[in-house]
């Protein structure tokens, strides 16, 4: 292994090799990284990696992959060369000094089973280990790499001189095949070659260069390369039919930022004699510093980047191609003759642990509050946002632009047309709606707790999806309002609702919610300011920021006291039993017209926004406990707006929806129609309870649900049902309890 090392450097290659996982790039950005050093190459080996060799101009080689069988029938001789490679699998790897201009990659074009790796590839060197083989590739022959005989195949094109917009483009692309989730990998490969197609198509990134670090991502993630490459072919002939350049800048362009040099912890003696020590938290910070503050964000102590409109945390692999675009690293070793030299290092897997583990908690690091591919307002006066960071406030908006806002008048003729077809149970219902659809713009600026709005109707087919994932979520956010299962288990829940507000998801939709709600996971987020837990796959708890705005759907749900008083209601009713024959609607293809209406629906709940603020902004004065402060401001924009039904069918709905305030109230005016205002033992009110089949339980034994319903005692205990309060005694079967009338008046 030492020796094969060391004959890499001798030969003048090992500067240029880079760590394979089998034969797989691990390092984003890998045609790019800068030359490495001996020591960084023996890290890797010894890390268990094996190498590559990246061909083409920076290293001055290309090679051709003769695959053809050793036992003769081959067609083709390679040319000359005294470099020569052999492979675990019988074939061979021919070296060549790369002219100008460097040729490209091929496969099978100078003969059946004979490649060639040019410019934008990559090739196994010595001492790797074949992955299926098991067995390691040794130089056959180390002498002087041959001459590159004339087109021996295609010239590579052209390489773009390349600008920062296609480099960051690919980067983004890559990140994105490499993160997606199982099930979505393909579909994100697709795309990314769609996109980068369409830059290779408009001459700023070399078709090359795309296919292999769209390969390499892909294989990372779990494809098959066969999979893989025909997916690549298929994307990127698809982008090439439009083609697309560096978008012109609308200001003058920024000044490139020049890579600054950050000295790797140990002790270092430098040029000139100076002796330094450098500590991993001065390195860290050094690091941080250095990154463009556009880069990376921290959110609920995680690093992460902006990514697609979504805060995507920073894994290790990606944090050292980072720290590589971003900062030199330089330690010291003595050269040949015992002086000391500076050396320069590529970004060590434990160097970007540090830096992600030091950034968590301290430096520079932007902490992102909000995150809002729409319109939003914040601070005490209520003003909009601008497009991308806002310091003051924590908030990064994606949206280019933001609509100005338009007059009353307006404002409320767009927002009549957009919810014209859906069948509103009454006025306030419709209110209600609108309410909803301006909470997340009020979101950051409210900084407190909202109730969940929950869109119901006694029949399926009569809009409810509709309304919450296309008229709410296009309307918002430009795309469906991500739509959430519930479950059935409490720890299952918690662990959702952390991945969601992690990615600093701004809507939540629970889809198709059972006929009976109760979950402390739920009510916990709509009363908290932060919610803490631990997300899927995760042993940390963070505590991270609430900004959501939670809408659920569903069919006659009924729900605990607990939810219920956290939910305000948006009661859809058809005039017909039969919803999904009706064809008068006034937008027939819904998801069309909102995308279509999209900017002036914005401007128009902006611009009652602009009116309440205009009108002194005056604060509603209903009671919603736990939520006042969204109470007054929604109800205030609201009532300014002259929307003045909001909230008022809330006592007729919890009336409606909490199963345990209707068998209160029947279980109370029972007992005192039979038992009267005397104590009377708890043994009497179970009778009572078991002959109505009020308060079910679960418990399987007599015993058991005798328990139970001592549990429902205890919660009666001290409340007001209806014109009694309920007062307990004792405990076990000593238990007691009466009837008070209460002053009505009072």
């Amino acid at each position: 292994m030492t020796d094969d090392i060391s004959t890499l450097f001798a030969l003048g290659l090992g500067p240029w090799t880079i760590p394979l996982r089998g034969k797989i790039p691990v390092l984003d950005a890998w045609q790019s990284l800068p030359p490495v050093d001996e020591e960084q190459v023996r890290e890797w080996v010894d890390a268990g990696f094996n190498l590559g060799l990246r061909t083409g101009s920076r290293s001055g080689i290309v090679v051709i992959d003769d695959d053809q069988p050793r036992s003769g029938g081959g067609s083709y001789t390679p040319p000359p060369t005294g470099l020569v490679v052999a492979t675990p699998t019988g074939g061979r790897h021919y070296y060549y000094r790369a002219p100008t201009p460097c040729p490209g990659n091929t496969a099978s074009r100078l003969a059946p089973h004979v490649d060639t790796r040019g410019e934008g590839g990559q090739v196994v060197v010595p001492p790797s280990i074949h992955p299926t083989a098991r067995s390691a590739y040794r130089f056959v022959s180390t002498g002087a790499p041959g001459v590159w005989p004339e087109q021996p195949a295609p010239a590579a094109p052209p390489r773009p001189t390349g600008t920062g917009y296609a480099a960051k483009a690919l980067a983004s692309e890559v990140h994105r095949v490499r993160t997606a989730p199982e099930g979505s990998r393909n579909d994100s490969l697709n795309r990314a070659a769609f996109n980068t197609g369409q830059l290779v198509a408009g001459g700023v990134l070399d078709a090359a260069t795309v296919q292999s670090e769209l390969l390499s991502a892909a294989m990372l993630a779990g494809l098959s390369e066969r999979e893989a490459t025909s997916t690549i072919a298929s994307g990127l002939k698809a982008g090439a039919r439009t083609p697309r350049g560096v978008p012109a800048p609308t200001t003058a362009p920024p000044t490139p930022r020049t890579r600054t040099d950050a000295l790797v912890p140990g002790a270092h003696v430098m040029p000139g004699g100076e002796y330094v020590e450098q500590g991993t938290d001065r390195f860290a910070t050094d690091v941080l510093a250095a990154i463009d503050p556009d880069t990376i964000y921290r959110r609920a102590a995680v690093l992460g980047e902006i990514h697609d409109g979504a805060f995507a945390p920073i894994q290790t692999h990606r944090m050292r191609s980072i720290v590589d675009a971003s900062v030199r690293l330089i330690g010291s070793k003595p050269n040949p003759d015992g002086e000391p030299q500076i050396t320069f290092r590529t970004c060590s897997r434990d160097l970007a642990q540090l830096v992600l583990e030091h950034g968590a908690l301290h430096g520079t690091v932007r902490d992102l509050k909000h995150l809002a591919a729409h319109p939003v307002v914040v601070g005490t006066d209520f003003m909009p946002a601008r497009p991308g960071w806002n310091q003051s406030s924590g908030v990064y908006l994606t949206c280019a632009s933001v609509p100005v806002p338009l007059p009353l008048d307006t404002a409320r003729a767009v927002l009549d047309d957009l919810i014209a077809d859906f069948p509103f149970q009454a006025r306030a219902d419709r209110d209600n709606f609108l309410g909803l659809m301006l909470t997340p713009i009020l979101r950051p600026a409210l900084d407190e707790p909202v109730p969940m709005h929950l869109i119901g109707s006694p029949m399926e087919r009569t809009g409810k999806t509709k309304l919450a994932e296309i008229v709410l979520g296009v309307s918002i956010t430009g795309r469906r309002t991500p739509a959430m299962q519930l479950g059935d288990r409490e720890e299952e829940r918690e662990k959702r609702i952390l991945s969601v507000l992690l990615r600093g998801q701004g809507l939540l939709h629970l889809d198709n919610l059972s006929e009976f709600v109760d979950s402390p996971s739920l009510a916990s987020l709509l009363t908290s300011s932060e919610y803490q837990g631990r997300p899927l796959g995760s042993s940390h708890a963070p505590t991270i920021p609430n900004a959501l705005t939670v809408v659920g759907t569903g069919n006659n749900v009924h729900a605990s006291p607990e939810i219920a008083k956290r939910i305000v209601p948006v009661r859809l009713l058809p005039a017909t039993g039969s919803p999904e024959t009706r064809t008068d609607f006034r937008h027939p293809d819904l998801l069309a017209y909102v995308h279509e209406a999209r900017e002036r629906v914005l401007a128009a709940l902006l611009g009652l926004v602009e009116h309440w603020r205009a009108s002194g902004r005056p604060r509603h004065s209903a009671g919603f406990g736990g939520f006042e402060r969204w109470t007054a401001v929604v109800g205030g924009i609201l009532q300014a707006a002259g929307y003045t039904d909001w909230l008022t069918n809330m006592l007729e709905w919890r009336g409606e929806v909490d199963d345990s305030s209707c068998q209160d109230t029947e279980f109370v005016t029972i007992w005192a129609r039979q038992l009267g205002l005397i104590w009377v033992d708890s043994a009497n009110l179970y009778a009572i309870a078991t002959d109505q089949a009020l308060y079910p339980s679960k418990a399987t034994t007599e015993h058991g649900r005798k328990i139970a319903f001592g549990r429902t005692l205890n919660r009666l205990n001290k409340r007001i049902v209806g014109q009694y309060r309920i007062e307990v005694e004792g405990v076990g079967s000593r238990r007691q309890a009466r009837l008070v009338m209460v002053d009505s008046s009072q």
